[in-house]
């Protein structure tokens, strides 16, 4: 039984992270020689229109899971956590192109920069699916944009 379950979820999560990178992450931060700093803001803007659309409906899938099942199943939370790590990933590669290109301070440090981005997307989903309030993560989405500004040269 846990053998099928395993294979089961298995299937499911290659299944949604293969998704979630076709869908959100690749067409943000596929063109590495795009403004980088602008691959961010859209990717953003692509997270707070996905909330938009859905009408504060359901949330965040990865978010969902890792609250349900990190603590529940071990395979399954480091394969939650190791999502996280691609999309903290790709957003530390923007900071850092953007850094090389002299659009970003050299003492931003892009892991952080990255993780906070995250942490912010993450929290501002559930608030704004709690309170069934989309204006909740747009405010959020503003400061992060602001806060990623501050680091600008």
């Amino acid at each position: 039984m846990d053998r099928v379950r395993d294979q089961i979820q298995e299937r499911l999560s290659q299944s949604f992270f293969r998704g979630f990178v076709e869908r959100t992450l690749g067409p943000s931060f596929q063109d590495a020689d795009a403004d980088p700093v602008g691959q961010i803001r859209t990717f953003l803007d692509r997270v707070l229109d996905a909330q938009r659309q859905r009408n504060c409906v359901g949330g965040c899938v990865m978010g969902n899971l890792a609250s349900e099942l990190s603590d529940v199943h071990e395979g399954f939370r480091q394969r939650l956590a190791s999502l996280f790590v691609i999309w903290r990933t790709h957003l530390a590669d923007a900071v850092r192109r953007g850094q090389a290109r002299g659009q970003l301070r050299a003492d931003v440090d892009a892991g952080r920069l990255a993780q906070f981005l995250v942490a912010g997307l993450e929290g501002s989903i559930l608030l704004s699916k709690v309170i069934k309030d989309i204006t909740v993560m747009e405010r959020c989405v503003e400061e992060m944009k602001q806060h990623l500004a501050h680091y600008g040269t």
